[in-house]
């Protein structure tokens, strides 16, 4: 697997924890008023990361320093 990510708001969502993405996708459907699946969707996150887990994958992550910054506090 090759993965290329540019983010300069959130932790990417493959690297999101599932409090993180609990809370980004929480706010969001909120925002847009959208449908709250949030938990189904946080699982499906959470089970995409398993293949970072395996060999021969090479990643490229670039991320602004802020979304580990404003998150840490």
């Amino acid at each position: 697997m090759v993965l290329t990510i540019w983010e300069n708001v959130l932790v990417p969502g493959m690297l999101q924890t599932a409090e993180y993405a609990r809370h980004v996708l929480t706010r969001h459907a909120i925002l847009m008023q959208s449908p709250r699946d949030t938990e189904d969707t946080v699982r499906a996150r959470i089970q995409r990361q398993a293949g970072l887990y395996e060999s021969g994958g090479r990643y490229r992550i670039l991320m602004w320093g802020v979304p580990l910054w404003v998150w840490s506090r």
